[in-house]
């Protein structure tokens, strides 16, 4: 939006690219150079390049040296966090609730995850649902491609995020299908994170 971009600081034309390595040490050690670097396959493979801007959390910021990147533009706060959102082009988002904001908020994402692989075999286990991502759950399709364990990579992640940042009709799609989303969300007297939970809770046959 204009005002998301006003408060980035954005020239006309400029692209940027959301990475949310996720809200907790150990999701952020995992994901925020493989986002990174997956980010910066996406500002050389498209023309004119993009910004990329990463969402840190205020609490992680001295949490241990070298935990979010160098080289990469990183912003704390909630303030950042509105202007991201309503200014990113696109976003490369850790599983997890951000999605579901990003999805509100019209912007084509990449779900990614890197998890220990006894953690992730556990999950695939207990959890039962068809996805990971919010806005595919509670469309019921696969609307936003999940790149999960080794897709989390510059040749899976990668060409998925350049494709939905870029005109075309994979980001024409991706857009009506954040419309849904926004419809399916709007329902009367029930807010989005409730939606979202019963959402997940149905999926996984713990509610009906």
């Amino acid at each position: 939006g204009v005002a998301g971009r006003r408060v980035m600081g954005l020239a006309p034309g400029e692209r940027v690219v959301a990475l949310l390595p996720g809200s907790r040490r150990g999701e952020v050690a995992r994901h925020a150079r493989r986002f990174l670097e997956v980010g910066r396959w996406v500002s050389e493979a498209v023309e004119g390049g993009v910004r990329l801007v990463m969402l840190g959390r205020e609490e992680l910021r001295g949490a241990g040296l070298g935990l979010y990147p160098e080289g990469v533009e990183l912003v704390f706060g909630e303030a950042a966090r509105r202007g991201l959102f309503a200014a990113a082009d696109a976003a490369l988002v850790a599983v997890g609730t951000a999605s579901l904001e990003l999805g509100l908020a019209r912007v084509p994402m990449v779900v990614g995850l890197r998890e220990h692989a006894l953690h992730a075999w556990v999950a695939a286990r207990v959890l039962r649902v068809p996805s990971l991502c919010l806005v595919n759950l509670v469309l019921d399709t696969p609307a936003v491609r999940e790149c999960l364990q080794e897709e989390l990579c510059v040749g899976v992640a990668g060409e998925a995020l350049r494709e939905v940042l870029v005109e075309g009709e994979a980001r024409r799609t991706a857009l009506a299908r954040l419309d849904a989303f926004c419809a399916a969300m709007r329902v009367e007297g029930e807010a989005p994170a409730v939606r979202a939970a019963r959402v997940v809770l149905e999926a996984a046959g713990v509610a009906g």
